[in-house]
């Protein structure tokens, strides 16, 4: 009797004591995940640009809480600030950064600095997607051009968002894409931000990075 309550306890106290070892190694991963989420180097940085109330704020708004918002906060001053993370399902980590304010000004060129040394130090990819309204675009075409020149001559990759996508239905924002893509010689989309389509943006901005590596690789390998 005294043997097999020996046993019994013996058993009970291997159990827990493995049970124990689990629990310790779940907590590690799970304290590793958030060190890794917080601070962690992500894949690529993604940049927002682009005139006030293009839609800037609202795609930050949509990545950090899935759904629409319609109000509008106009960004009072010049700053960098790490505004959304998003992994995707392929765990490539995005990192998105508003320079609402900052583009246009002086500062500008410490972004530029801080981002080269990103990209030269830690191998970090840069995204600069110039963000514009729909109903602007006949205004805003020099702003693109310029946009993919200055992409272009710093090694980002360039893409572009056109906002207000509810203006159109869904055969005329396909073409649209098509033939701003062809004249711009970069991805553009149109996106309708009140079907809050996160999904969509990062498939996009996924895609466009993988499409816009393969052929600046396949120019390096054809000169």
């Amino acid at each position: 009797m005294e043997i097999a309550l020996l046993v019994a306890i013996s058993l009970a106290t291997l159990f827990g004591m493995l049970a124990g070892i689990y629990a310790i190694y779940k907590i590690v991963l799970w304290c590793n995940d958030c060190y890794q989420s917080l601070f962690g180097t992500p894949d690529a940085i993604v940049l927002l640009n682009g005139k006030k109330k293009s839609g800037k704020t609202t795609i930050i708004k949509l990545l950090n809480h899935g759904g629409f918002v319609p109000s509008y906060e106009a960004t009072q001053q010049a700053f960098i600030k790490k505004a959304a993370k998003i992994q995707t399902q392929n765990g490539r980590r995005y990192v998105f950064w508003d320079t609402s304010g900052l583009y246009h000004t002086k500062d500008a060129e410490k972004l530029h600095d801080i981002l080269d040394s990103f990209r030269t130090k830690d191998k970090i990819q840069i995204i600069n997607i110039y963000v514009f309204n729909l109903t602007e675009y006949e205004q805003i075409q020099y702003a693109i051009e310029a946009h993919t020149k200055e992409c272009h001559e710093k090694g980002y990759i360039a893409l572009a968002f056109a906002t207000r996508g509810d203006k159109l239905n869904s055969t005329e924002r396909r073409n649209l894409n098509a033939e701003m893509s062809r004249i711009f010689g970069i991805p553009i989309k149109v996106f309708d931000l009140t079907l809050a389509p996160v999904e969509e943006i990062i498939e996009f901005i996924e895609m466009g990075e993988t499409n816009t590596i393969y052929k600046m690789n396949k120019t390096k390998k054809d000169l």
